[in-house]
């Protein structure tokens, strides 16, 4: 989509882009710090849009960093406005039922949008400078125009950001379901952590990492299990075994007893087992298909790989 040069909000864009722009917002710290100064709360034309920003930006301003999903939500509950807080509450549902990857594109539009704003504004300032022979504030502004958007994280400035860096040592972990593994871990899986299971041939790795994904999938949380060596039949048998406690070879022969017990595991999380090939799936087929769970709505908690010598380079 081309900018219109009368543009002055993100309408002619739609509610939906707007609604992405929000949530890129919230998932991605160092887009809102590459566009917060130059995003303005009219360019959302929608009062509910224009809201969840406000409330982003401040309180960023107040905690240094970007507010969760659950956080901005108890925000929206805590607002006065009955109709307000019901069309925001409507935003932020929708983006937690429906986030999308592939958010370049919003990112980069918002940010082409936005600093064509500013640059618009410092061209109609200049023209008065121009009246007055103001020709080093002329140069000033557009070249602050020029650099509006800007990549200009130089770093972590120690001294003024302990609170930012105390949030995040702060860790959301998935118990292995090990007491011992969990106490050397501190919790257990962070978030953003890369696990690696090492053992010799037929020593049980495939089993363990069944048993880790068991145990986040029984707390709720939700597991994708990629095999690039056994059938998917073969690792959800394995998975039948462990929550019914029943030997691997006899499952088949308590099918009512299994099926019964996966029955009434009602706030299990969901558990996704994907097979590929040995040496057919790379990288970026994993993400791919990660993207497309994202958006058919199924978040990943703990994503598991058997196993990475089988990727494909």
């Amino acid at each position: 989509m081309s900018i219109s040069k009368n543009q002055e909000s993100f309408a002619s864009y739609g509610s939906n882009f707007q609604t992405k722009v929000i949530q890129a917002l919230l998932l991605d710290v160092k887009f809102f710090e590459r566009i917060y100064e130059i995003l303005k709360d009219e360019y959302f034309d929608s009062r509910p849009h224009e809201f969840l920003y406000k409330k982003i930006k401040e309180y960023y301003e107040s905690y240094k960093y970007i507010p969760s999903i659950e956080n901005l939500e108890i925000i929206v509950n805590s607002e006065d406005d009955e109709l307000l807080k019901e069309t925001a509450s409507e935003v932020v549902y929708s983006i937690r039922k429906s986030l999308v990857a592939d958010t370049k594109y919003i990112k980069d539009e918002a940010v082409k949008f936005c600093r064509w704003q500013n640059m618009k504004n410092a061209i109609h300032t200049s023209v008065n400078y121009l009246k007055d022979n103001k020709f080093e504030d002329i140069f000033t502004i557009v070249g602050n125009a020029l650099k509006a958007g800007e990549e200009t994280n130089l770093g972590h400035t120690y001294f003024q950001h302990l609170d930012l860096r105390l949030a995040k040592m702060k860790r959301d972990v998935i118990p292995t379901g090990l007491k011992y593994l969990d106490e050397i871990l501190n919790g257990g899986l962070g978030k953003g952590e890369l696990g690696i299971v090492v053992a010799g041939t037929g020593l049980g790795k495939s089993w363990m990492l069944c048993l880790f994904g068991k145990n986040a999938t029984a707390m709720g949380f939700n597991v994708i299990h990629y095999t690039l060596e056994l059938y998917e039949h073969q690792v959800g048998i394995r998975y039948d075994a462990m929550f019914t406690k029943i030997p691997p070879n006899e499952v088949s022969n308590n099918i009512e007893f299994v099926r019964q017990k996966l029955a009434n595991m009602t706030t299990a999380g969901k558990l996704i087992i994907k097979e590929y090939p040995t040496k057919t799936a790379s990288v970026n087929t994993i993400k791919f298909h990660i993207n497309k769970l994202i958006m058919s709505g199924i978040i990943p908690d703990l994503i598991i790989v058997d196993y990475a010598d089988l990727v494909k380079s």
